[in-house]
C-alpha cells in the first residue's frame, strides 16, 4: 500500500508514519513496536522494528519497512504475535537465571553472562530470561528459562561464523533453509533481495 511520504524526515519517520496510517491494514492495532536499526541498499532503505510487550523484546518478532529514495512505502513484512497476554513479572531474578545456565552448561563461567529478560511469543506468550554463556567464544550459547517455573526451555549456539545459517525469517520460529543464490566462482558471495543484499 502506497502512501504519501514527509518530505526531508528520516527513514525512520517515514517508516513509522506507515505503519500508523496502514495499522488495521497490517493488522497491527495492539502491536507494540521498537526501532531496532535503518539498513541501507545500493536504491533503498530498510527500517527494521522490534516487537516488545511490556518494554520486553518478543524474540524472534519483528516488522521490516522498505522505503523508496524518496521515503515511500515499498513494502512491509511481518512478523508479529498478536494477543500477548503475559504478565511481564518474573518469579525469581536475573542472577538465579544466570546460575542455572550456568548448571545446564555444567562448568564454571569465567565471566558472568548475559541475561535479559524477554517473551517467547507462543500461548499468549511466555516470559523468559535469554541467557547468552560464553561471550565471544567459539562456543558461545543462549540459553531461554521460563521467568515463572524456571524451567530450560531450550538452548542453542548464537556464534556466527562465515557459512553461516539462513532462515526464512528469524531463527526462533522458523526452519533453515537451503542457500539457492550462491555464486559458484565464489562460495563466500551470498546474494539475496534482487542485489540489495550482498554478504562476502
Amino acid at each position: 500500500t502506497s502512501t504519501a511520504s514527509i518530505k526531508g524526515a528520516s527513514p525512520r519517520v517515514n517508516a513509522e508514519v506507515y505503519l500508523t496510517t496502514a495499522a488495521a491494514e497490517l493488522q497491527l492495532s495492539g502491536v507494540k513496536l521498537a526501532h531496532e536499526r535503518d539498513i541501507s541498499a545500493k536504491t533503498n532503505r530498510t527500517v527494521r522494528f522490534q516487537q516488545t510487550h511490556a518494554g520486553l523484546p518478543v524474540l524472534g518478532r519483528s516488522v521490516a519497512v522498505r522505503l523508496t529514495p524518496e521515503g515511500q512505502p515499498r513494502l512491509a513484512v511481518l512478523d508479529v504475535a498478536r494477543d500477548l497476554a503475559v504478565d511481564p513479572t518474573p518469579a525469581f531474578d536475573a542472577a538465579t537465571a544466570a546460575a542455572m545456565a550456568e548448571v545446564e552448561l555444567g562448568e564454571t563461567l569465567s565471566r558472568p553472562p548475559h541475561v535479559e529478560l524477554a517473551v517467547v511469543p507462543d500461548q499468549g506468550g511466555r516470559l523468559v530470561y535469554a541467557v547468552t554463556v560464553l561471550q565471544g567464544s567459539t562456543r558461545e550459547r543462549r540459553y531461554l528459562i521460563d521467568a515463572k517455573v524456571g524451567q530450560v526451555l531450550r538452548s542453542y549456539p548464537t556464534v556466527k561464523h562465515a557459512l553461516g545459517r539462513v532462515y526464512r525469517v528469524n531463527d526462533v520460529g522458523t526452519e533453515d533453509v537451503t542457500l539457492t543464490s550462491l555464486v559458484a566462482s565464489s562460495p563466500q558471495r551470498l546474494n539475496g533481495w534482487n542485489g540489495n543484499l550482498v554478504v562476502t
